[in-house]
C-alpha cells in the first residue's frame, strides 16, 4: 500500500490481512484506509490523505527533535573529549567522538530487533 512517495509503503499479504489471533486488526486498518468513504473525497483531501498528512507532520516534529538532541548530545561529547584530553589532536578527538555516537546508536538499533 503506497503512502505518499513510491519508496514510502508498507507491505501486507492476504496472510497478515486474515490472521485471527489479532481479530483481524490489519484487515480492520486496511479496509478502512481503502474503503471509498475514507480514500475519496468529493472535495478537499480525504480522510485517509488527512490522516496521511498527520501522520507526516508527526514524524518531521520528531526527526527534527531527535537531530537537535544528536546534534546537542555530539557537540558536547567532543567538548568533554577536548577538555579531558587538551594533547590529543582536535580532528581525531572529533573522530573518535563520532565513532562513539555511531556504536552507541548501533547497539540501540540492535536492542530494538
Amino acid at each position: 500500500m503506497y503512502k505518499d512517495t513510491l519508496i514510502d509503503f508498507e507491505i501486507r499479504t492476504l496472510e497478515d490481512l486474515v490472521d485471527p489471533s489479532n481479530d483481524y486488526e490489519n484487515f480492520k486498518k486496511f479496509w478502512w484506509l481503502l474503503n471509498a468513504d475514507h480514500l475519496i473525497s468529493k472535495k478537499g483531501p480525504s480522510t485517509t490523505e488527512a490522516l496521511l498528512s498527520e501522520v507526516r507532520i508527526e514524524q518531521e516534529k520528531i526527526t527534527k527533535k531527535f537531530y537537535k538532541e544528536y546534534k546537542d548530545l555530539r557537540m558536547d561529547l567532543i567538548q568533554d573529549l577536548i577538555k579531558n584530553n587538551p594533547d590529543k589532536d582536535y580532528n581525531m578527538l572529533i573522530t573518535k567522538a563520532q565513532k562513539i555516537i555511531d556504536r552507541l546508536i548501533f547497539v540501540h538499533f540492535c536492542e530494538d530487533l
